[in-house]
């Protein structure tokens, strides 16, 4: 059985991974959304 600290730290670096993937997934989505605006006001 892994002790209680070990389960708390792996606790803890799973959400900073979740936090820092919403990160990536919201800078993506923004990316995407200004140059598809940028596309569209091009034509």
């Amino acid at each position: 059985m892994p002790s209680d600290k070990s389960i708390r730290k792996l606790h803890i670096c799973f959400r900073e991974r979740i936090k820092a993937l919403w990160k990536i997934a919201i800078a993506t989505n923004t990316f995407l959304l200004r140059t598809s605006q940028l596309s569209q006001s091009n034509f």
